[in-house]
Parts: structure tokens; sequence; C-alpha cells
């Protein structure tokens, strides 16, 4: 997902629907593995709470993974306001103690740059408030 997001227009052909999609997908998977229910649980198929343990490992892997792509990811898109919205969502849901953990705060400091720019740019309320969460 983080390769097709990051890929250049000649290599392949997204349509603008189609990132969309994608980034709304890996917002929604960042949230998700910081335990947050997607789809409200219904009675006839109860979901099964996930343990503190994974919680953790899933919300540190993703981190991991996308702590040097985000802030490219971001730049990438943030002409395209709908996909933007959902993409600056994802760092409230990283574990920001992993970019000093790893040696990463050069990648931190261009996020937040990058944060900084959309802010400035855009004109979206949603954005906005999504960046200042």
């Amino acid at each position: 997902m983080i390769e097709l997001l990051l890929r250049p227009p000649a290599d392949i052909d997204l349509s603008d629907s189609e990132q969309f999609l994608l980034a709304k997908l890996l917002t929604v998977c960042v949230k998700r593995s910081k335990g947050n229910r997607i789809v409200p649980k219904t009675k006839s198929n109860p979901h099964m709470k996930d343990s503190v343990k994974s919680i953790q490992d899933n919300s540190i892997q993703f981190t991991s993974l996308l702590s040097k792509a985000l802030p490219d990811i971001l730049e990438k898109y943030i002409n395209q306001p709908e996909v933007i919205t959902y993409l600056v969502e994802i760092p409230t849901h990283l574990v920001l103690d992993i970019y000093a953990e790893y040696g990463l705060e050069q990648h931190f400091e261009k996020l937040l740059e990058v944060l900084k720019n959309a802010f400035l740019i855009t004109t979206n309320t949603d954005t906005m408030r999504n960046i200042a969460s």
C-alpha cells in the first residue's frame, strides 16, 4: 500500500478515486492497529478483543513502517484535498517514541515540516482539524 502511494505517476496510473481509497484504507489500517473498531460489533458476530500487547506491537510496527515513508507520501498528495484529509490523521495514531528510539529524528522533523505546509496550504476545515488534533 505504501509503495503504491509513493510510486511516480509514470510507473502506475492510479485514478484520483483509487488514490483516495488507498489513502483511506491506509488510515483505517493504522487506526485498527491502535485497537479502534472500524465496524461496530454485532450480536451475531462479537468482536474479539485485541490484547494490549498485540495492539502495542501493531502500533510499533506501523510506526516503524511509516516513519520514513509518511513525509514523502504527504508531500506527494499535499495538493489533493480529499486524499490529504485522511493521510494527515495517521501521525496521531503513531507511537512517536519510535522516532527517538530508532534514531529517526530527521524523519520526524520532515514530517512536522510537511504537516505545517499542509496546514498553511489547505482550505479544507477537516484537514486543518485532523492536522491540529
